[in-house]
């Protein structure tokens, strides 16, 4: 195999642990910085079944980074230490079982674990590789919405460099980031890892909390209530506050920790002109085509969003 050559995926290990034992799943929340990932998994962590609202999960995405450029340069480097790509690929899944371990003990007696890192959601699949029976939890807002608070972000934090993280105003830049975000896991063809899929939408979400929740809790196996997004966050263990030292309060909304709210569907509005909005709407047609969105009618941003049954062609995205 030619070094960056893609490996077949083989998942290995029993239940998310890579051991034998009761059945535990872990939720992964993902979507782009600033599409309502937080709020999903504030609701998510409501649920006395689950750990409380915790701060992302940086650890594991450096573990996963590191199996996957030993994945895909495995003929290159790996076979000085590993017999072959499955022994390679077993340790990986061992070393994020033992996390995992360590994260649930952390949070017993939680039957489920939640956890976020917007930048693992590149890698959703890479982490089917490694914890078999993991599901993931998608967060989808319009676009324009997104990139409207991520320019925001910039300007509060001129000394983080956050506005050359995301090329200040560069909306070809911008979009490729939000395409970016998504496009591994709408092209990904495993239909066994598309069936643990959950795309949820913003704007739904805060519109029509009843119906949504009780999808969300379809999905998981465990009762969640629209109510529980209708206060103050519960269970919530991030002290943001207390993490000012860590200088990204810059990305902390007004409505953080507060009940779901529709006052930023929209937002984009007044904010982005109109050589702006036409730019995103060259570069993400396809992306709004697939989530629904780019019409200013309400009812297309909050209609039901269900990840396609096979994968979308590489070439739309």
């Amino acid at each position: 195999m030619a070094p960056g050559a893609a490996v077949p995926r083989r998942p290995v290990g029993g239940d998310s642990n890579g051991k034998d034992g009761p059945h535990m799943t872990t939720f992964f929340v993902g979507g782009a910085q600033r599409s309502g990932t937080t709020l999903l998994q504030g609701l998510l962590c409501s649920s006395e079944k689950t750990n409380p609202l915790i701060y992302e999960c940086f650890l594991l995405q450096h573990i996963v980074d590191a199996y996957r450029r030993g994945r895909y340069n495995f003929d290159e480097f790996g076979p000085a230490y590993f017999n072959d790509i499955p022994a390679f690929q077993s340790f990986y899944s061992r070393v994020v079982g033992d996390y995992l371990d360590q994260t649930r003990a952390r949070y017993a007696p939680a039957e489920h674990l939640v956890l976020k890192e917007t930048n693992l959601t590149r890698v959703f699949h890479d982490v089917y590789d490694l914890v078999r029976d993991a599901k993931y939890i998608i967060s989808v807002r319009d676009p324009r919405d997104v990139i409207t608070s991520l320019i925001e972000v910039a300007e509060k934090l001129p000394e983080r460099n956050v506005n050359k993280w995301f090329g200040g105003r560069d909306m070809k830049r911008l979009a490729g980031y939000y395409k970016g975000v998504y496009r591994s896991v709408l092209v990904a063809p495993d239909p066994t890892f598309r069936k643990n899929l959950l795309f949820v939408k913003h704007e739904r979400l805060v519109s029509n909390p009843d119906d949504e929740v009780a999808r969300i809790s379809e999905f998981t196996g465990f009762p969640l209530s629209p109510e529980d997004g209708e206060a103050a966050w519960k269970r919530n263990e991030w002290d943001f506050d207390g993490m000012e030292r860590f200088k990204i309060t810059g990305w902390r909304s007004e409505l953080w920790g507060k009940q779901m709210s529709t006052k930023n569907i929209g937002k984009f509005r007044g904010k982005l002109t109109d050589e702006e909005l036409a730019i995103l709407a060259e570069e993400l047609s396809d992306v709004y085509h697939i989530f629904g969105y780019g019409d200013d009618d309400p009812a297309q941003a909050t209609a039901t969003f269900a990840a396609p049954h096979k994968a979308t062609p590489t070439a739309q995205l």
